[in-house]
């Protein structure tokens, strides 16, 4: 789909004056989701901001902004490995599941999403933690919950097979046995992470419920998407969830 991830290992050819890499490391799970929502669709989706752009955005473009007023350039390229350049920085480690789990926000779990920045300067590197975290003693939980058998070993996913690719990229409808209980093809369903012993201190706190995400609640309720027109999916749907064009409405009547 265009995506270079060989051009994205090599930050000169993304920004010729490249010296460093920034690592910010955003929690994507900071508030709690209406269970209606949470239900159906990833967490990491839900209060996606890359159209309406009012949230991680804003603040990214202020962090831009003061680099820029101490002289430094940047630029945030969406093909860089970020994940790597976060192990690489030391700010945490990855999960069987092939997920990054963060040395310390959200209790050391996975709910966050590595931004990676691509700076004109030069700062002292951080100490490499490329290796996986998992504890010993945990047997495989995230393989086993994979409902779709995508996780084929440690540190192995066959992503053809994830719920996210099936439902995004797939020519027909899902398979009957994956539909229940996701909606939609590019929201990952969370198993991997909720069964994760690594994510169980975070999903044991009482959490504000996130507010922008409850007010979407009547527009996402399954019997308006499975009866949804294209005026309907453009002015309610697409800015919130923006992968599928209205083209691809069928994709969301699979419940």
């Amino acid at each position: 789909m265009g995506l270079d991830l060989i051009a994205g290992t090599d930050p000169k050819q993304i920004f010729p004056e490249a010296k460093a890499i920034i690592v910010l490391m955003e929690i994507y799970f900071k508030e709690a989701y209406p269970s209606s929502m949470e239900s159906y669709f990833g967490r990491c989706y839900l209060d996606d901001d890359r159209i309406i752009r009012d949230r991680l955005t804003q603040r990214i473009k202020a962090f831009r902004s003061f680099l820029k007023e101490h002289g430094i350039n940047s630029k945030v390229p969406f093909n860089l490995p970020h994940r790597v350049a976060a192990a690489r920085a030391g700010m945490g480690t990855f999960g069987k599941n092939c997920l990054f789990y963060s040395n310390k926000v959200v209790c050391q779990g996975s709910w966050v999403l590595p931004i990676a920045v691509v700076v004109d300067h030069e700062f002292s590197p951080g100490d490499p933690t490329l290796g996986v975290g998992c504890p010993e003693w945990c047997k495989n939980t995230c393989m086993i919950a994979c409902p779709t058998d995508a996780l084929k070993g440690p540190c192995k996913i066959d992503p053809t097979q994830c719920i996210s690719f099936l439902t995004y990229y797939g020519k027909e409808l899902l398979p009957w046995r994956f539909v229940n209980p996701w909606v939609c093809g590019y929201m990952v369903c969370d198993h991997c992470q909720n069964v994760c012993p690594r994510n169980a201190p975070w999903l044991a706190k009482e959490l504000p419920v996130n507010q922008k995400v409850a007010v979407m609640v009547e527009d996402f309720k399954l019997n308006q998407l499975l009866h949804m027109d294209k005026a309907y999916f453009n002015s309610r749907i697409w800015p919130h969830m923006f992968y599928m064009s209205d083209k691809d409405l069928w994709r969301w009547k699979n419940e």
